[in-house]
């Protein structure tokens, strides 16, 4: 089995997704592949790599419908400016592992290269959950399946309706973690993310891109330097009640998009490239659904 290395990566700042009031959202109005095709761009403009050596493209997307139904990884392909041109020839795919999918499209392109198919491949990732938001909004659309069919108890049996807030108050009991140490992890998150950003760490790695209306974002919305232990503590539960996991210590929404260069060794020499990491060896392991990913 050959080496896969990877090379270069970047994003896009990440914006605060909010359905119900997309004028906070600094993406609001631009698609999730489009602002992949754009990072794309930068990635290959930064490397000076000649597109046309681009011979997979393997995309990540958690929701993949409505818009955001990529056709198999084509429609950010086309939009780049940099790949579009040679559209026909690279090959492409999109995933869909839920919050894996774009770290399963890095994994892709690795086992391609690892298994002798390609030489250089990218691998990225896109979601924008203002215009494509998750749950409910999508059911009154019929674009997925519908509430009644989840609500049956075999799938509430099976953990399969369970969402992300209820296993992990299943996992927060069941490892015996308590509302204050959640509290406490996530402040101690936010005061990690604000020393990052005052320390310049996100540079080279967060892209400097104007949105529609020729606003530069190049911050990450999220983070709350000013928050404390007292707001924290202060937040209802919002899944159980009586629960652990609120707004506070819980993963925010976000709009973004991110992409990643994997080479081979021969690519490497070739490039003269010097490489962040080599992928020794990938891993994926399934677990019940109510305990999701513990």
């Amino acid at each position: 089995m050959k080496d896969a290395y990877l090379v270069d990566y970047g994003r896009s700042a990440f914006t605060r997704a909010h359905p119900r009031k997309p004028e906070v959202d600094g993406w609001a109005e631009t698609r999730g592949d489009a602002l992949l095709a754009r990072v794309i761009d930068a990635l290959l403009d930064r490397s000076g790599l000649n597109p046309q050596e681009v011979e997979d493209l393997s995309i990540g997307c958690a929701l993949p419908v409505k818009e955001q139904w990529s056709f198999g990884g084509r429609y950010p392909l086309w939009l780049s400016r940099s790949l579009g041109p040679r559209g026909r020839e690279c090959a492409t795919r999109q995933i869909d592992q839920q919050c894996g999918s774009g770290l399963a499209a890095l994994r892709s392109a690795a086992r391609e290269i690892q298994a002798g198919g390609v030489e250089v491949a990218i691998a990225g990732g896109f979601e924008n959950m203002t215009r494509v938001p998750m749950g409910p909004a999508l059911f009154k659309e019929g674009v997925l399946t519908s509430p009644e069919v989840l609500s049956d108890a075999t799938w509430l049996e099976l953990g399969v309706a369970l969402n992300m807030g209820l296993t992990a108050e299943r996992l927060a009991q069941a490892a015996g973690i308590e509302r204050d140490d959640m509290d406490e992890f996530a402040l101690t998150s936010h005061h990690r993310a604000a020393r990052a950003e005052a320390d310049n760490l996100f540079e080279g790695e967060r892209l400097a891109l104007a949105n529609p209306t020729g606003e530069v974002i190049d911050r990450d919305a999220n983070v709350r330097p000013d928050t404390n232990l007292e707001r924290l503590a202060g937040l209802d539960p919002v899944f159980l009640e009586g629960g652990r996991v609120t707004a506070g210590n819980s993963s925010p929404l976000t709009s973004g998009a991110a992409a990643s260069v994997v080479m081979s060794a021969a690519a490497l020499e070739r490039h003269a490239a010097t490489p962040m990491a080599r992928i020794v060896a990938i891993a994926d392991v399934g677990v019940a659904p109510e305990r999701m990913g513990a």
